[in-house]
């Protein structure tokens, strides 16, 4: 049964390197050699060449590897993963757990005149995994916003969770002018 176990799985790492290589190689070479960057079908579907790099570091040569790309200004490749792993009778404790994304607004004069708080998690069911729409108007007429990170989330030298986040489609109104979405 053990070795039965075994062929499968060899069978179906062989099977995941050949679809690696139609995808990786040959499907990138054939649009290539027809001078094809980009193949659109009619079900709307399209399949393009994006370059795109990923490698994995070994454990051992990880420390190197990091400290390398920190000191060449290529840490904005760096992807980490935190997670946090609560003891039994600490499911409270779990719940509570928040990441939260402060806006403040600021006036002319450089002092903060308001602020609002969207929650990127607000517990283990609270996690938020899509684009959503944060509504600032409650900062008023501001001259800039500044945004910081904050959690539960704490090892002892401060946030110890992700300190990043993106957004896109910002709509600005400057007074007098009409806002257009």
């Amino acid at each position: 049964m053990i070795k039965t176990f075994l062929q499968k799985c060899k069978k179906l790492k062989d099977e995941e390197a050949k679809l690696r290589e139609l995808l990786e190689i040959k499907i990138p070479e054939t649009l290539e050699s027809v001078g094809l960057k980009e193949l659109k079908l009619t079900s709307g579907k399209k399949i393009s060449i994006v370059d795109e790099l990923a490698f994995n570091i070994s454990e051992k040569n990880k420390p190197n590897c990091m400290k390398w790309l920190r000191d060449n200004d290529f840490d904005s490749i760096i992807k980490n993963v935190v997670s946090a792993q609560f003891a039994k009778g600490e499911d409270s404790k779990a719940l509570q757990v928040y990441r939260e994304l402060l806006a403040k607004g600021f006036n002319a004069n450089d002092e903060q005149i308001s602020e609002s708080i969207f929650y990127l998690v607000d517990g283990p069911d609270g996690i938020v995994t899509e684009w959503t729409k944060w509504d600032l108007t409650s900062l008023g007429k501001v001259w800039r916003v500044e945004f910081n990170m904050a959690g539960t989330n704490d090892n002892g030298y401060g946030f110890s969770q992700p300190a990043y986040f993106a957004y896109d489609d910002v709509a600005v109104q400057f007074q007098g002018e009409k806002v257009f979405k």
